[in-house]
């Protein structure tokens, strides 16, 4: 794996998750034990090669994001790019339609705990501002 290429996916996931869950990625590919190659993986496949990459824009890749992980189940997953869709502009609208054509195409079990887990991440009160 390149070194350039694993900083550019932490760097990418910095963006869209906060420095915090890069920060915490890098600790566990620099600790060089137990999943330190899997998280350099992580940063760099999906983070610097699939997310950076030109072509879909950041909101797009979010709703395909969202769409796949909905009906995999993955709702640990899905709540964290439920988050990011909702901060590369994705309304609540866009993700319920979204959700219905779930229910249509993958289950109406999987667009309702879609639908149950946005329910929640959009209950959330907004974090405090820093004031510094």
């Amino acid at each position: 794996m390149s070194e350039q290429m694993v900083q550019r996916g932490l760097d990418k996931l910095s963006q869209m998750r906060g420095p915090a869950a890069a920060e915490a990625i890098k600790a566990v590919i620099d600790d060089g034990g137990f999943g330190s190659d899997f998280g350099a993986l992580a940063a760099e496949f999906a983070f610097a090669r699939v997310w950076d990459r030109p072509g879909l824009d950041a909101r797009y890749r979010s709703l395909v994001t969202v769409a796949v992980l909905a009906t995999q189940g993955r709702m640990g997953e899905l709540r964290n790019h439920i988050e990011v869709g909702l901060n590369h502009g994705l309304t609540a609208v866009e993700l319920e339609e979204a959700f219905m054509q779930i229910a249509a195409y993958a289950g109406l079990p999987a667009g309702w705990s879609a639908l149950r887990v946005a329910q929640e991440v959009m209950a959330r009160p907004e974090p405090a501002a820093d004031p510094g």
